[in-house]
């Protein structure tokens, strides 16, 4: 939708793929984005990749997100999950600065300065709803970068994990959430009003809650009013 500028985490995988060509703009690429780029076209050529020139964004159904991410993960390739996730968190940082600085020139001007930390000329305010998944935890990893870059970052948390006996993808995401208020970054656990509140303080808005992995019909508290009040929102 034009007016409403939200980016959305699908998956670890596919950012990694989506953003490699920004990436290596800023130096970030790791060797593996290029080799996963041919690897990509070569299983799936009737998707497009993002292309920098035209803006242009494809998307991984969901299969082929999660043959990528059992790939990357396997023995062949051997990557952890908070290395994905890592690099997940950091493409969406760096593409919600790119967005922001386009929107940035758009009203002010051509702005020459490409370090993605020295952008914008007042820090963005950057609201952010994390799932208790791993998309989650790639919101809080887009959010701890966002902050690093100088930007005022709010995280919606729901969901509280349980106070001890945490398992390791939990204890993973209980060391985010910890980094994140290290920063002074505001975890909330529910939204921080309502969708004209949210229009008229935040620039921009990031979707962490559900990854490709979601499945059926209906959605549960306390997620329900967190995307119902998401999608009242028509913040840039």
């Amino acid at each position: 939708k034009n007016k409403n500028h939200m980016f959305l985490v699908r998956s670890r995988s596919t950012e990694i793929i989506h953003r490699s060509v920004s990436l290596s703009r800023h130096s970030r690429c790791l060797q593996l984005l290029s080799s996963k780029n041919h690897q990509y076209r070569r299983h799936y050529p009737q998707q497009r990749m993002m292309s920098s020139a035209t803006n242009s964004v494809s998307y991984l159904t969901a299969k082929q997100a999660l043959e990528i991410d059992q790939e990357l993960m396997g023995p062949s390739q051997a990557f952890s999950l908070d290395q994905l996730m890592e690099n997940a968190g950091i493409s969406v940082a760096h593409a919600a600065v790119d967005f922001l600085t386009h929107h940035h020139k758009n009203n002010n001007g051509e702005n020459k300065n490409d370090d993605p930390q020295q952008r914008q000329q007042q820090p963005s305010r950057i609201l952010i709803l994390c799932g208790v998944g791993n998309n989650g935890g790639d919101g809080l990893v887009a959010a701890r970068h966002l902050s690093h870059f100088g930007h005022r970052v709010t995280v919606v948390y729901p969901r509280a994990l349980p106070e001890s006996s945490l398992n390791q993808q939990q204890q993973l995401y209980a060391n985010l959430l910890t980094q994140c208020r290290n920063l002074n970054v505001e975890i909330r656990s529910d939204m921080p009003g309502d969708s004209s509140m949210i229009d008229s303080s935040y620039d921009l808005m990031i979707d962490a809650v559900f990854g490709f992995s979601f499945a059926g019909t209906s959605i549960r508290t306390p997620f329900d009013s967190v995307i119902r009040t998401m999608n009242q929102c028509r913040v840039c």
